[in-house]
């Protein structure tokens, strides 16, 4: 006789039970539950106080007694209903959370395994969304997807703020090209907002995050949505790097700008370049900003009639005279012979000296601009640092906040892109320094330059908060994509060398003054082990394979739950977009187990699941609700190719976009649906 069983009922725990690890037998049902993947629980009563345990199905094990005498038994009595009638289905669970019932009722976190081991019988069920909600008490938890197996009962996370004593944590998302990764990351992102004192501060190398192509749906305009101020600050165009003598000396030097003088050794080429930028960084801003020929021009003029700056690039008396003279010609110096006679220059003479200011330019005059307060088309340049009166933009991001901050905290993107469609528009390609600059920031090496510069005024600027705060909390979470190029373990250039090491000793020093940071990335392979090594949430998509999925089973003693990620189907073939959680990401599973999810693949499932606190902050700031159309539409070009000049100074209700400030009663509506002309999907995208 069957025993009688809910919709969640499973089974019954099994002999051979541990305190950690459990035993258990599927109830025999005329139709077994898809359960592999699954999440279960078990109540035991200990002296009088109700526990419940947590665990996943990563297998189940069918046996049949008929069997047990061998194959041809069974086959003949004939391999139909009776064979079957005496199949048993039982697996085991690691408990993955362990929860203890107060006198009130409620459900409090009490560890990660029994303090005994259960009884046998003991009544396993299915976590269902009914369970959760009394678990939870029906609090308001961020959401990015739904349990594997169960499509309506959300996943609780809890998503970190970085406000308390505790500092900042940092997180890894992973996974191969179409595995939903960059959705993921958009959505993470986006549930961050869920704590309006914590900036976000996003470092893009390839422009994605700024103009938002290849991203479901808008992070941006969804930061608007929660009166957020949104700042996008492009290298090209908006950022004054500091002066850094040897960097710019390098940078000088990557880009091979003395490649039409004499044959110059490499040793030569960059004491030149060092002797050139020592002369820059000594000149005042308002030098600095003059024409870059008449600056250059000044350089040369100076280092020739220096004997100890040339014998610095030069030893030998004949190579120092005649590498003088050449600086003196470009300069539009006399240049005399040995006897005294000034030479006189021809026409082939002239035509070569401009050439060769030509191919200078070329590669001087974009570098030149990102020092400058100015860009090539004339726009005002940013500091990233304070510079005189002019306070810069990374001591407006790196602050201290309340914990009901007046206005929320911003949201800014660097990007480090050559913005080509900008240049475009201002006509620059037409001189062909649009596409110097591209091929000024196409250059990884002087990226990694750049980023060091970067990373510097961060930090410094982050130290001047945390001290005059009095040790107050930065909040301030980083997002890096496209980190495998620039924190990868093994050689490499120099520069990324340089530039990986800072990144691991920021990940190891930023965490007590509260900033966090999310590294966007293939591989696990890809990320320097130091920077692993200080992770405390990894967010898996499918794809990974051999390795990497070796070493995201150091990061949890339960090992066996990694096999369910070796399950993992393609999205492409399903259309649903699984993902392995590894730390305790969730509020039900807060042990080193990992937490397993489909994420959303519709802007209106992310909207709809996350109302709770989205409605929340937008009433309380009297905007009116967010809607898919709203995320989900299409950038306006002016917004997605500008400079994003009038934007640059955090100011609030400047974007024609941004939902009404005034108070409406579409704010109690609930969140929209798309129409349905309008499904909220983009082709060929996770949403």
């Amino acid at each position: 006789m069957k025993e009688k069983m809910s919709e969640s009922s499973f089974g019954f725990t099994s002999t051979s039970s541990t305190s950690k690890n459990v035993n258990f037998v599927a109830f025999d049902k005329d139709s077994p539950d898809a359960v592999v993947g699954r999440l279960v629980y078990f109540d035991i009563d200990v002296n009088g106080e109700l526990y419940r345990s947590i665990g996943t199905v990563t297998s189940m094990l069918t046996e049949n007694s008929l069997f047990s005498s061998g194959f041809e038994m069974a086959s003949s009595r004939g391999l139909g209903a009776e064979v079957q009638s005496k199949d048993v289905r039982k697996s085991s669970i690691d408990i993955q959370a362990v929860f203890k019932r107060d006198e009130e009722g409620i459900w409090q976190q009490h560890g990660s395994a029994l303090p005994t081991s259960p009884n046998t019988r003991a009544k396993v069920e299915l976590l269902t969304e009914s369970t959760v909600a009394e678990m939870l008490q029906d609090a308001s938890y961020p959401t990015l997807g739904v349990f594997r197996g169960l499509q309506s009962a959300n996943v609780p996370l809890s998503i970190p703020n970085f406000d308390s004593n505790r500092g900042a944590v940092h997180q890894i998302i992973l996974g191969r090209s179409g595995g939903g990764k960059t959705a993921m990351a958009a959505m993470l992102l986006s549930a961050y907002m869920s704590h309006e004192n914590h900036a976000l501060f996003v470092i893009d190398p390839q422009g994605q995050w700024s103009n938002e192509n290849g991203i479901p749906f808008s992070p941006q305009k969804f930061a608007r949505g929660l009166g957020r101020e949104v700042t996008v600050l492009r290298m090209s165009e908006d950022i004054r790097l500091p002066m850094e003598t040897d960097i710019f000396g390098r940078m000088m030097d990557k880009l091979n700008l003395w490649s039409r003088f004499r044959r110059m050794g490499s040793e030569n080429r960059g004491a030149f370049s060092r002797e050139v930028a020592e002369r820059i960084a000594k000149l005042s801003f308002k030098e600095y900003d003059s024409d870059p020929r008449e600056l250059l021009a000044k350089i040369f003029k100076d280092i020739a009639y220096s004997a100890s700056a040339i014998s610095r690039i030069y030893a030998s008396n004949d190579k120092q005279e005649q590498f003088r003279n050449e600086l003196l010609q470009l300069a539009g110096e006399p240049i005399y012979n040995g006897e005294g006679e000034e030479q006189i220059l021809t026409d082939e003479d002239y035509e070569d000296v401009e050439n060769n200011w030509q191919n200078m330019l070329f590669a001087f005059k974009p570098l030149h601009s990102l020092f400058s307060s100015s860009n090539l088309s004339g726009g005002h340049r940013r500091p990233m640092g304070d510079m005189g009166k002019e306070t810069g933009f990374m001591t407006e991001v790196f602050q201290v906040r309340g914990k009901n901050p007046t206005k929320p905290a911003p949201y800014v993107i660097v990007d480090m892109s050559p913005n080509v469609k900008l240049h475009a528009k201002a006509g620059l390609v037409k001189d062909d320094f649009g596409l110097a600059m591209q091929k000024v920031l196409d250059n990884a090496d002087i990226k990694a330059l750049m980023l060091q510069m970067i990373l510097a005024e961060m930090k410094k600027a982050s130290e001047v908060a945390f001290a005059s705060a009095g040790g107050g909390n930065l909040n301030t979470q980083i997002v890096f994509d496209e980190a495998w190029r620039f924190a990868p373990e093994g050689r490499n250039t120099p520069e990324i060398e340089e530039l990986a090491t800072m990144l691991e000793g920021f990940a190891l020093d930023t965490r007590k003054f509260g900033i966090g940071w999310t590294y966007i990335l293939q591989s696990p392979a890809d990320i320097k082990t130091g920077i692993w090594k200080q992770v405390s949430f990894v967010f898996s998509a499918y794809g990974l394979v051999g390795e990497d999925v070796r070493k995201l089973e150091t990061l949890t003693d339960d090992v066996s739950q990694v096999d369910l990620y070796r399950q993992f189907i393609s999205p492409a073939a399903t259309g649903d977009y699984p993902f392995m959680v590894m730390g305790p990401i969730s509020p039900l599973i807060f042990s080193t187990s990992p937490t397993f999810f489909n994420a959303f693949n519709t802007v209106h499932d992310f909207l709809e699941a996350n109302k709770s606190w989205i409605q929340a902050i937008t009433k309380r700031r009297g905007m009116s609700m967010i809607t898919a159309e709203y995320m989900t539409s299409v950038l306006e070009k002016k917004e997605a190719n500008s400079a994003v000049t009038e934007n640059k100074e955090f100011a609030v209700g400047k974007d024609s976009e941004k939902p009404s400030s005034k108070p409406q009663t579409a704010v109690k509506k609930p969140v929209e649906a798309p129409k349905k002309e309008d499904k909220g999907i983009l082709p060929g995208l996770p949403f």
